[in-house]
């Protein structure tokens, strides 16, 4: 779920830091034939590569969870020969893997709506006492009640 803050004439949705902690999860469970279509749908610079990083990715099983360790080396290993293009590449994967909003914020909200929770929580577990106790005091004079009809009818 995606935080959508609103200005005068448009709409802009901005990621909350939980949204972007899960896109770096599911980047960490890429395959790599995932690794391999992201590198060619977001970079064309690199689609002169296509065949090359297709058999190379797929050899070398190279994951989401890895992108963040490979060096310019080993993307020259892998089949990229321009220092320019590995550079514009692990640019775009370091920006994948980065959180751009600051946890404090969100924490902030989250600790407001648990301090929320927490006192709805105490208010409910005092209703609940007070009825349990409204339930044991007619149950009190129901009992009495029975007891004097009994009384009545046995005299």
């Amino acid at each position: 779920k995606l935080l959508t803050m609103s200005t005068p004439g448009s709409e802009q949705t901005v990621p909350t830091y939980e949204d972007e902690l899960v896109l770096q999860i599911k980047h960490l469970k890429w395959r790599w034939h995932d690794v391999y279509e992201w590198i060619i749908r977001n970079h064309l610079c690199l689609r002169k590569y296509d065949q090359t990083l297709y058999n190379s990715l797929k050899q070398n099983c190279i994951e989401g969870g890895s992108l963040q360790r490979l060096t310019a080396y080993d993307w020259k290993l892998l089949g990229i020969t321009d220092l320019n293009h590995i550079n514009v590449l692990m640019s775009s994967i370091k920006d994948l893997f980065k959180i751009k909003q600051s946890p404090s914020a969100s924490d902030h909200k989250l600790n407001r709506e648990n301090t929320k929770l927490k006192v709805e929580t105490s208010a409910l577990k005092q209703e609940n006492q007070e009825l349990n106790s409204q339930i044991s005091n007619m149950t009190q004079i129901g009992q009495a009640q029975q007891q004097m009809i009994q009384k009545l009818t046995n005299d």
